[in-house]
């Protein structure tokens, strides 16, 4: 089975029930993050815990990759 995954604003590792069900299963899970134009007002520390929050969740999941989408 594959797993499709929109992250937008919940970024968190700990206490996200979502992503606590989807480290658990064998599935293909393929992540996708939403960057929205409220992000553009982020400061360069906004856009670093983005960053390492994405690669938390990438390094949980064991995934190569998580797919960035703007709109």
């Amino acid at each position: 089975m594959r797993t499709l995954y929109v992250l937008s604003h919940d970024l968190r590792v700990r206490n996200n029930e979502i992503l606590s069900e989807l480290s658990k299963k064998d599935d293909r899970t393929y992540l996708a993050f939403l960057k929205d134009s409220k992000m553009e007002r982020l400061g360069g520390a906004g856009y670093w815990w983005v960053k390492n929050s994405l690669n938390n969740i990438k390094n949980k999941l064991g995934l190569d990759n998580i797919v960035l989408l703007t709109f």
